[in-house]
């Protein structure tokens, strides 16, 4: 989990402490100015009524238990900030980058990932969508990852929407094996009508980039792949990693213009999610003029556009691998056992209904 720092307006254990300090301090020399115990007492008492003696203490005397006690509140002051900094973690843990199934490539250099369980509240909102519907799927999806993942990245605020779709599913299942630790609840694939074997992240081939491509045009400033312009007057052309926040923009700007009745490119939307680096800077103006681009474009470009296209959805179609009853190695997609419901929620089969 990210360290707390002074930005959300929280404070190191060191610095409530010495606050603390300070105004314990402040406390006691205005007390120092005070009448005594006894002189208190004696003076609220009401008249001709005898009062008890009250014991006297020396001014070393005070200051030692003064000291004493304020040993002993910041003793326990410590502990209260150390559990309650503990419950604001919310049991987050790191995820490697580099274990991502892109290694990281298309986020911003210096970016950290953490994840934690889910909670029965996530897990009953996921539990009760409908997984005939592709859209309540994926906000599903983004529901219950946008509230068990972090993610910081230098220079700017960065959140869910800046994961691609094939590193979600990691952290997806991820959560689910931070979910489900005692092993009652594993996910399993179903490799034909009657086996399954056990899902295992290391097993998984999430995207499979041509080596190639990697070599010769991957842009580890830019995050991106990078192709030079042919003709002096043409600008060179940058295919991102499509990112979560781009395509729900583009989903969201389509149903407006749907809703208002207006013309919409359908085909263009297609390869929009491509073009963009990143979702916040999207406008209606800045999707028109980065239309109204493409209009510019040659075959050359329109060629590069078709193969980066076809490549990007080839890459990112998981299988998994498995050894089957005879010792071969063999490849399954990611049909899990329980439908995509599965992944979060827990699995019923032995319940006969």
């Amino acid at each position: 989990m990210p360290e707390n720092n002074n930005n959300g307006g929280k404070h190191t254990i060191e610095e409530v402490l010495a606050m603390h300090a300070a105004q314990e301090e402040k406390n006691n020399q205005t007390s120092q100015g005070a009448v005594s115990p006894a002189d208190r007492v004696n003076k609220n008492a009401p008249k001709n009524v005898e009062t008890e003696p009250v014991e006297e203490t020396t001014f070393d005397e005070q200051q030692v238990s003064r000291k004493k006690t304020l040993k002993e509140a910041q003793a326990e002051r410590r502990e209260e900030i150390r559990q309650e900094q503990k419950e604001i973690g919310l049991g987050f843990i790191p995820i490697p980058v580099k274990d991502l199934p892109t290694g990281g490539l298309f986020l911003p250099e210096g970016s950290q990932i953490y994840i934690r369980s889910a909670s029965m509240g996530e897990i009953r909102a996921w539990s009760l969508m409908d997984e005939t519907e592709l859209q309540e799927i994926d906000d599903a999806i983004n529901h219950v990852i946008e509230r068990c993942c972090s993610i910081s990245s230098p220079g700017k605020t960065a959140n869910y929407k800046d994961l691609n779709s094939v590193d979600r599913l990691y952290i997806l299942i991820s959560i689910h094996d931070l979910t489900y630790t005692d092993g009652h609840n594993e996910l399993k694939i179903a490799v034909n009508e009657t086996d399954d074997v056990i899902v295992k992240k290391d097993n998984i081939k999430f995207v499979d980039f041509p080596q190639k491509l990697l070599d010769n045009y991957y842009n580890a400033d830019k995050r991106c792949f990078s192709f030079k312009a042919r003709t002096p007057n043409a600008k060179d052309l940058n295919i991102y990693m499509p990112s979560i926040g781009t395509t729900m923009w583009i989903k969201s700007y389509a149903q407006r213009k749907g809703q208002l009745q207006e013309a919409f490119d359908g085909d263009f939307a297609k390869i929009a999610p491509m073009l963009i680096q990143d979702w916040r800077s999207l406008t209606d103006e800045g999707y028109v003029s980065l239309l109204a681009e493409s209009h510019r474009w040659g075959s050359y470009e329109w060629s590069i556009i078709s193969r980066m296209r076809t490549i990007l959805t080839r890459a990112v179609s998981p299988v998994m691998s498995y050894t089957t009853e005879d010792g071969k190695e063999a490849e399954t997609p990611l049909n899990f056992r329980g439908g995509i419901k599965a992944i979060i929620g827990e699995r019923i089969d032995e319940l006969d209904f």
